[in-house]
């Protein structure tokens, strides 16, 4: 008899959410909508994939439950990514809020039982012996040359697509993505499922920078798009795009109020497949297309790209990019009947357990991992991204930095020199020779055995 508010932390799990049935929005969103908040009051709010809520957002959440007396209801696996934002709130609660959470262990997605085992394995924290098991299993292809490789992983996704099945590919990082996405779009030409002619587009690539940095002037290159999210000093509306000529004219005081995009070249045809990257308005503003949505481009017009459900966009919409690769946060939510996952050595420095875990755990059917070097990968898996808080500082009785013998023979002596220097001073004051020239001061000096 209470209302229920579902909400996602990200727009893959708002799009998992839909498609079971639940009315859901975004934190984000319901942080900002007055309306939504009023509609809750005294009822119950649901967050799905909160290992992915940072703690400014849930200390917002936690303030509104107090205000409009809400029941929070939390769901998220705390062995997969943490949030972007600062924080490690399910681990927070669980270990020094005293919350016991419910548990569901039981393993439903993997349907072979010597996947669904890698998986567990994997989900307990257990990579190394996760990774053994997927390898068992054949599932782990290592294969030196890199054209080779992402030829292979190409055919996997065509095969997918012959067989009817829906198939996610996962890279650790943007540039192996984009590597593989070259791969499978080369491929699908050669089949026929794509356009022979490519067309230009640009994109706006989202620059990772905090508000303090969009703050300084030097963060700034010309060609740079700012997009308003909120209305802003200086006549800025919210959905406002300012292209930056000049870095030291940006509205730094409103920095909180815009996001800072890169323009880049895009080569789309028809077949191709896109993800959107924020919110774009279709040229007849009757639909909008969000953050995360995926669709297959059908055509162009003059001014415009056609998708597969008939919509347009603008030419210069700008927030979409291929879709044909993930990285594993914006894989985790999803589920599909294939995993294609491409892990080589140069993505290393963006590889943990976690990773891992949230990557090979999408598909229900198989997965199949492409290296090139099983050993350098297995022993990279076994890092794990865990985010430290305050509260996981231990109280030390000894000091945090115990000098070496070298630092403590230097520090002595500028303990020593130090007393020499006092001393000094405190001669040349009592013989008053402050005010006598320097080198009159040195004789007297060397007549008392100073040494410099």
């Amino acid at each position: 008899g209470q209302p229920v508010t579902w909400l996602g932390t990200t727009t893959s799990a708002l799009g998992v959410l839909a498609k079971d049935g639940f009315n859901a929005a975004t934190v984000a969103r319901f942080l900002l909508d007055d309306k939504m908040q009023a509609a809750a009051r005294h009822g119950r709010v649901v967050v799905d994939e909160t290992s992915m809520l940072g703690h400014k957002d849930a200390v917002k959440l936690f303030k509104l439950a107090e205000t409009l007396d809400l029941k929070l209801t939390f769901v998220g696996d705390p062995m997969q990514h943490g949030a972007v934002a600062r924080g490690a709130l399910m681990r927070i609660l669980k270990d020094y809020g005293g919350i016991k959470p419910f548990k569901l262990t039981e393993i439903l997605r993997q349907e072979n039982p010597e996947y669904r085992e890698a998986a567990r394995l994997l989900s307990e924290g257990k990579t190394v012996e996760g990774f053994d098991a997927l390898d068992g299993m054949g599932r782990i292809e290592e294969i030196a040359d890199a054209g080779d490789r992402y030829r292979h992983m190409a055919a996997d996704y065509l095969q997918a697509l012959d067989d009817r099945k829906s198939v996610l590919v996962v890279s650790p990082t943007h540039a192996e993505a984009r590597n593989i996405t070259a791969a499978i779009r080369s491929e699908l030409r050669d089949a026929g499922r794509l356009g022979t002619e490519d067309r230009a587009f640009i994109r706006l690539a989202q620059v990772d920078s905090s508000e303090a940095e969009r703050s300084q002037a030097t963060t700034y290159r010309p060609g740079d798009v700012l997009q308003f999210h909120q209305n802003a000093k200086g006549g800025f509306t919210k959905g406002d795009r300012l292209t930056v000529t000049d870095p030291a004219a940006v509205p730094l005081s409103e920095a909180a109020k815009f996001s800072l995009y890169r323009p880049e070249t895009i080569a789309l045809a028809e077949g191709d497949r896109i993800r959107f990257t924020g919110t774009v308005k279709t040229q007849d503003g009757e639909h909008t297309l969000k953050n995360g949505m995926a669709h297959t481009v059908a055509g162009f017009t003059a001014k415009g790209i056609t998708l597969d459900n008939g919509w347009v966009i603008a030419n210069d919409a700008g927030h979409f990019r291929h879709g044909f690769v993930e990285t594993s946060y914006g894989s985790q939510g999803r589920t599909v009947q294939r995993v294609i996952l491409g892990m080589p050595v140069a993505s290393i420095p963006a590889m943990s357990m976690e990773q891992l875990y949230v990557s090979a755990s999408r598909a229900k059917e198989w997965i199949r991992l492409y290296t090139d070097d099983k050993a350098e990968i297995r022993e990279a898996v076994k890092r794990s991204s865990l985010k430290l808080a305050a509260l996981d500082l231990p109280k030390r009785q000894e000091p945090l930095f115990k000098p070496s013998d070298g630092i403590e023979r230097h520090m002595e002596r500028r303990r020593r020199l130090s007393v020499v220097n006092w001393m000094r001073s405190a001669w040349d004051r009592a013989a008053g020779h402050r005010d006598k020239p320097k080198e009159k001061q040195q004789e007297r000096q060397a007549d008392h055995g100073y040494e410099r």
